[in-house]
């Protein structure tokens, strides 16, 4: 399976990496997490207060890390801290994107991560798009590690992803959706979830959303429509976008 779907083709189709140059922010921290030998993600912690929860973000394709050099603020204004990490190849990260390496990477962030906020309250895990995959895995897998679990504009079954850039994958449907799907792995997340998604979401539309709420099995759960906006472009809704982070945090 990985040997096809991590093929110079699918890839080229699938993961859109941009390099850029690290400067660190001011009142920002920055690392290089190692994940093999010799391969780093870049990842930055926009600290407003260390005693405050932190955000474990994983962030959408063709993203990077200093994108939320300005949206930190936001987090910030409703009490949290933030922490964005890249993938292989993104940002000033090294090694090439696979989806063979996506969820493995994300554990040993997730290692590196708890070391720096053991002292603090417990996190919440986020995932955007591409990032709302090991944002629901690990969710999933070390639920006793988090307080709640966010994914923004998040794909359900993955084949009809793979699908949608032209790759057909049939033959290997069900192997691919046990290891990668939104779906599967949010019917064994047992933390609260609040799903925020787009009314006039291009990618994934809201029939994907209501079948991820449906996954998900306890009534922990919510999900919220911005109207009029799309993939990319939630936070035209910032006010409703933050506070319902800031309301969900409050109820649970």
């Amino acid at each position: 399976m990985w040997d096809i779907i991590d093929s110079n083709f699918c890839r080229s189709r699938l993961f859109h990496p941009r390099q850029v140059t690290k400067i660190t922010p001011e009142g920002a921290k920055d690392f290089d997490i190692p994940v093999e030998e010799g391969v780093f993600l870049g990842a930055r912690w926009y600290i407003h207060q260390e005693l405050q929860p932190t955000v474990l973000f994983f962030h959408g394709n063709a993203e990077t890390v200093p994108d939320y050099d300005n949206l930190a603020i936001l987090y910030h204004q409703i009490g949290l801290n933030l922490f964005v990490v890249d993938y292989r190849g993104y940002g000033w990260s090294n090694g090439e994107p696979s989806f063979r390496t996506l969820l493995p990477d994300s554990k040993k962030v997730l290692e590196f991560f708890l070391e720096l906020v053991k002292d603090g309250p417990r996190p919440i895990i986020m995932g955007r798009s591409l990032g709302s995959g090991p944002a629901t895995n690990l969710a999933a897998t070390f639920p006793e590690k988090f307080h709640f679990l966010i994914l923004e504009s998040a794909f359900g079954d993955v084949v009809p992803l793979f699908q949608l850039f032209g790759l057909q994958v049939s033959n290997l449907t069900e192997e691919i959706e046990n290891a990668l799907s939104n779906r599967r792995h949010l019917a064994k997340v047992s933390l609260p979830v609040l799903l925020i998604h787009g009314e006039m979401d291009e990618l994934f539309s809201l029939a994907t959303l209501e079948n991820n709420l449906e996954a998900v099995p306890h009534n922990r759960k919510k999900s919220v429509i911005l109207e009029g906006v799309g993939h990319n472009n939630l936070l035209l809704q910032y006010n409703k976008y933050f506070s319902s982070i800031r309301e969900f945090s409050c109820e649970y």
